[in-house]
């Protein structure tokens, strides 16, 4: 199916057999071949990033790990989580929205450790809004009110497992009449708090995170910056975390950034009266394994 890309490396005779790498950029069920060994080598599951409001999108949940048992049954079905959409419209109502899932899953029987779920980043608040629901790295606070960032959900490792936190939380916004948005937090690090007062710089994303799964070193789930609020006449501009998290809008009637499909980047944040805030990017999962 086209949503579905595999590279072999190695050699076939290889003792430990030929290693393989599915990627997957949408929904999908996956048959391993009947030679396959018990374990699946390595898992990269990232979620959709969430879309921004006054404060940036949080980047969607990142797990990684290593040796997850095949199931019986050689079937699992992979959902790709898409990103949230970022909110158009003034105050508290134009939040974002957050992210979807990424899950991996058994078909049939179900091993221990199934379904792998990386959960959606958060949505950034609008501007007046109150803290945003907990997300994979949780969205920006809302400027003006100045709440707090959205927290990351936590996960429970599994056996094998690198990853013990799949995101941060985000930043707070900024208080003041004509106040900034916090960053989404990312699969590194946290999001920036807003610099506080009227007229300054939304809060930065937060970065996400390395994997080399795919035999280059990606960076994947970053948070969107906050919003800006420039009516006194700058151009202030918050980053987006590294992995794909949107900048936030430079001016008034700019829109904040996307953020990057295929990396789960959080959406980059809006100024309250004119703009709208960035989507959040779309996800990605990738397995390896051996068949001999």
């Amino acid at each position: 199916m086209t949503s579905i890309q595999q590279i072999l490396f190695g050699v076939f005779g290889d003792s430990e057999g030929t290693l393989t790498l599915q990627t997957f950029s949408a929904d999908g069920t996956f048959t391993f071949p009947p030679t396959t060994t018990e374990f699946i080598t390595e898992y990269l599951i990232v979620a959709g990033g969430g879309g921004a409001g006054s404060g940036g999108g949080g980047g969607g949940g990142f797990r990684t790990g290593i040796n997850l048992p095949i199931p019986n049954s050689r079937d699992i079905s992979v959902t790709v989580g898409g990103g949230g959409t970022g909110g158009t419209s003034n105050g508290p109502g134009g939040a974002g929205s957050a992210g979807s899932n990424s899950v991996f899953a058994s078909v049939g029987d179900v091993p221990t450790g199934y379904p792998v779920t990386s959960n959606g980043g958060g949505a950034g608040t609008g501007n007046n809004g109150a803290q945003p629901a907990a997300g994979g790295s949780g969205g920006g606070g809302g400027s003006d009110s100045g709440s707090a960032g959205g927290l990351a959900l936590s996960i429970t490792p599994l056996s094998g497992e690198i990853t013990t936190v799949q995101g941060h939380n985000g930043g707070s916004g900024g208080s003041g009449s004509f106040g900034n948005g916090g960053g989404g937090g990312g699969a590194s690090a946290a999001g920036t708090n807003a610099v506080a007062g009227n007229f300054n710089t939304g809060g930065a994303g937060g970065n996400g995170r390395a994997s080399s799964i795919t035999g280059t070193s990606v960076v994947y789930a970053g948070g969107g910056g906050g919003g800006n609020n420039t009516n006194a006449g700058g151009s202030n501009r918050s980053s987006g975390g590294e992995g794909g998290g949107g900048d936030g809008n430079p001016g008034n009637t700019t829109n904040g950034n996307d953020g990057t499909a295929g990396l789960g980047g959080g959406g980059g944040g809006k100024e309250w009266e004119s703009s709208s805030g960035g989507d959040g990017g779309k996800g990605f999962v990738a397995i390896t394994f051996r068949a001999r």
